[in-house]
């Protein structure tokens, strides 16, 4: 009786464990097709968001090409009879314009089709109720791949210049430079970019060397042992990620316990809110301190997926707590390369924004402060978020301009009224934020500027040849209109900072070190690892509200001149003209407006980069840098200008470009502990860069890392920024010619010291008797004086009068030195 009974309980245990393995199967099936339901239904709403915003577009569009399609067909004869020899002219009959053809998108009306020589075709239709429909005979992938090349090619057809004779091209080049200057309707804007000097541009190639996203090494991750790392988590652990997080100057959400933990009223919405943090925390605690927690990337994906798992339940009731949740799961995939995803959650962010009437702030209620902060800074992340989203995946950004009216400055104002009022840290922190977003919406004008402008230059002839050949055209007064405003408007950003913001005390030194309580020495916190079996470690020591405002003035200043770098960058020449220094250095701080040209765009994009580069090292030293903060675009802007310069045929220019140029790298270099990604992509782009002209030895080593990122070469102890602003170093680095001697330009408006010329600066227009002699707009300049010029000019030497005690710590206080020394 014995062995049938083993025999039996030994059927019945493999019975029992084959059900178990089968359920578990069935469970991780139903796992996978959740989170396909899932992605699906994220797909579902961004469809939808698609349709609404399109479809206005698109009856705007149908009705502009209805009222335009008859000019089709003559523009089309024109250019075919500009092509065409003179006796087949004569004998050329113009075909009978085509019908225009209305197409009624209320009803269901909107439909595109073509038929190539593979008859190919396709309908695509809105039909009733936002739904989508495609019809297409199509069958194979190489037919699609065949039809979207053709389109491709009709739309390059379509959209390409059409010449026509020289008597119509006065009118038309002004028809053009209107129709990109008065185009105020753009939706989106790319934000970095240039479609002049390709070669210089390395972003986009940059980011391609490594596609591949950290969270596909938890496709079929065992969930169950994340969530062990994370019930293993310490209160240290936790509390020192949460501090790096809360001092890091990017706008976030919550900065101090009290805030963490009460994010909602509604019990799981503050759920929601708590873990999605707890997310960001954790991933981000990677770029300021990899050695701390080595299973970061592991607890931050966990949080992340529960996030994601319970988001699903709040899509149909807008709330701010799911915004908010949605924030930070965008910036989360951002850090993770998850750029698809991270625009997904921002649209449908921006979409809940608009239908809660949050981008409209003379809705929100005037008494209640805390409210109107709350709306405040959830519209600040999501826009903050959105331009680093459009930063890293080369797409456009989401949040248009012109359907908001929120005023950034209004969360200082909201932070005097307020009771009880914030701590000074708090202030310091959200001070910076309310400056640093209302600079980045000027960078998105700028933006539309430059796009119109390369627009310009790919539809003109003239300026497409010159472009070509390395010279910049000149700049059409239309433009430079705009561009003096852009200036005008940056000069008045500045001069709106609190005075905390434009000075650092003690002066900045770039050879300081991060001083011990900072929250970058990694000695002190070297063995938090998982938040198991850990010895006693010293508490978190925060940082002072003058240590906050320091780190802010460094990192507003550097915005400050990426955005002049940006703002000048498409419009620059290579090589100067024999006329530069005679409009573009002023010797005197009353002399008259620069003259808006390529040469004058050449010289501050130059000076803006050595003022980039000086503060970079400056934070290298002092306070150290993270992904969240834009510091990595910053240099890189500041690169491309000495990658230009490298091209000169000028062998002072050039050498100095190359310089600075290793320089970039090796504070790229600076963070390499915690950094593995795009520094060293970028590093290595500007290395091949060296290596393509025969800037650079070949054989002076395999790799730039080798070369560059040597740390006790990472920056000459001799360095100092000395009190005329001109950062020199008196030793070099071994191996490396990395001498700097900088002395910036304070003629330019650039300069923090001449923000109220250029304030006050006279506005550029056109000589009305002379407009018809010239048949080019960049001959039409003229400065018209201002009745209101002297009153404005004495105002601005009371004002300089009130704050020469000012010193601005990356600006020569030799004014009227008219040499800018570049060696």
């Amino acid at each position: 009786m014995g062995a049938p009974e083993h025999s039996f309980k030994t059927n019945s245990y493999k019975a029992k464990k084959q059900k178990l393995a089968e359920e578990r199967a069935e469970a991780k099936a139903k796992k996978h097709q959740q989170d396909d339901l899932d992605s699906l239904q994220i797909t579902f709403y961004e469809i939808d968001a698609w349709i609404d915003k399109t479809t206005p577009v698109l009856n705007r569009m149908t009705r502009e090409l209805d009222r335009v399609s008859g000019r089709f067909e003559q523009q089309k004869q024109k250019q075919q009879q500009w092509q065409q020899p003179p006796e087949q002219q004569r004998i050329a009959m113009p075909p009978p314009p085509a019908p225009s053809n209305c197409m009624d998108l209320s009803k269901a009306s909107y439909a595109f089709s073509e038929e190539d020589k593979d008859s190919i075709k396709w309908v695509l239709s809105f039909q009733p109720g936002s739904s989508l429909r495609l019809e297409t005979n199509i069958t194979s992938v190489e037919q699609l791949v065949d039809a979207v090349r053709e389109i491709h090619r009709l739309t390059e057809t379509t959209a390409g210049p059409s010449p026509s004779g020289p008597a119509n091209h006065s009118s038309q080049q002004q028809q053009q430079l209107q129709q990109f200057v008065n185009n105020k309707h753009h939706l989106t804007i790319p934000w970095i970019g240039s479609a002049l000097h390709d070669s210089t541009e390395y972003w986009v190639t940059a980011l391609r060397r490594r596609p591949r996203s950290v969270l596909e090494d938890y496709t079929d991750f065992d969930q169950s042992n994340i969530n062990k790392l994370v019930e293993n988590v310490s209160p240290h652990l936790l509390n020192y990620a949460c501090q790096v997080y809360w001092d890091c100057l990017h706008p976030k959400f919550s900065g101090d316990w009290a805030s963490f933990w009460e994010r909602s009223g509604d019990r799981r919405r503050n759920q929601l809110c708590i873990d999605s943090g707890l997310a960001m925390v954790f991933i981000h605690l990677i770029r300021h301190n990899k050695e701390s927690c080595p299973n970061a990337n592991d607890i931050g994906y966990s949080y992340y997926e529960r996030t994601r798992d319970a988001l699903m339940d709040f899509f149909d009731s807008p709330d701010c707590s799911t915004l908010e949740a949605m924030m930070n799961l965008a910036m989360f995939c951002i850090l993770c390369k998850r750029h698809p995803q991270a625009r997904i959650h921002i649209g449908l962010a921006y979409r809940m924004i608009l239908d809660m009437g949050i981008h409209r702030q003379s809705t929100w209620p005037k008494d209640d402060q805390h409210l109107r902060k709350n709306y405040l800074k959830l519209f600040m992340v999501l826009y903050y978020n959105d331009i680093n989203v459009s930063m890293y995946s080369g797409e456009p950004t989401q949040v248009n301009d012109h359907d908001i009216d929120v005023d950034f400055y209004d969360l200082i104002r909201v932070n005097d009224q307020i009771s009880p009022s914030p701590d000074p840290k708090t202030l310091a922190k959200e001070t910076f934020f309310a400056h640093l977003l209302s600079l980045l919406r000027i960078g998105k004008r700028t933006l539309l500027l430059i796009q119109d402008y390369q627009r310009y230059i790919a539809s003109s002839p003239e300026a497409l040849h010159a472009s070509q050949n390395t010279k910049q055209p000149d700049v059409p007064v239309v433009f430079s209109q705009q561009i003096q405003q852009l200036e005008i408007d940056l000069a008045r950003w500045f001069d709106r900072l609190t005075p905390e913001y434009r000075q650092a005390t003690p002066p900045l030194d770039p050879t300081a070190t991060k001083p011990n309580h900072h929250h970058h020495a990694h000695d002190d916190f070297g063995n938090f690892g998982t938040g198991m079996n850990l010895e006693p470690e010293p508490e978190y020591r925060p940082l002072t509200e003058a240590y906050l405002q320091q780190h802010g003035s460094v990192l507003l200043m550097l915005q400050y001149q990426t955005q002049w770098l940006l703002l000048h960058k498409s419009f620059a020449n290579i090589e100067p003209s024999n006329l530069t220094a005679t409009t573009a250095k002023s010797s005197t701080a009353n002399a008259p407006p620069f003259v808006y040209g390529p040469d004058r765009s050449r010289e501050i994009c130059t000076d803006a980069a050595n003022r980039i580069v000086a503060m970079g090292q400056v934070i290298v030293n002092q306070f150290g840098w993270c992904a969240c903060q834009q510091f990595m675009s910053c240099i890189y802007q500041a690169s491309t200008v000495y990658c230009r310069n490298a091209l000169s045929n000028n062998p002072e220019i050039r050498q100095h470009a190359v310089t600075m140029i290793k320089h970039i790298m090796r504070i790229m270099g600076s963070n390499r502990i915690n950094y593995s990604g795009l520094p060293d992509d970028l590093t290595e782009c500007l290395h091949d860069f060296l290596l393509k002209h025969g800037l650079v030895s070949p054989s002076a080593t395999s790799t730039p890392q080798q070369q560059l990122y040597d740390p006790q070469d990472l920056l000459a102890p001799g360095s100092t920024l000395d009190d005329t602003g001109s950062f020199t170093s008196s030793a070099s680095p071994p191996g490396t010619p990395m001498s700097l001697d900088l002395n910036f330009n304070d003629t330019l408006y650039n300069s923090p010291r001449r923000h109220l010329d250029c304030l006050y600066q006279l506005s550029i227009q056109r000589p009305a008797l002379t407009s018809s002699i010239y048949q080019s707009d960049a001959l039409l300049s003229i400065k018209i004086q201002d009745p209101m010029v002297d009153t404005n000019s004495l105002a601005m030497n009371m004002q300089m009068g009130e704050r020469k005690n000012w010193r601005n710590v990356f600006s020569s206080s030799n004014i009227t030195e008219a040499h800018q020394r570049i060696c």
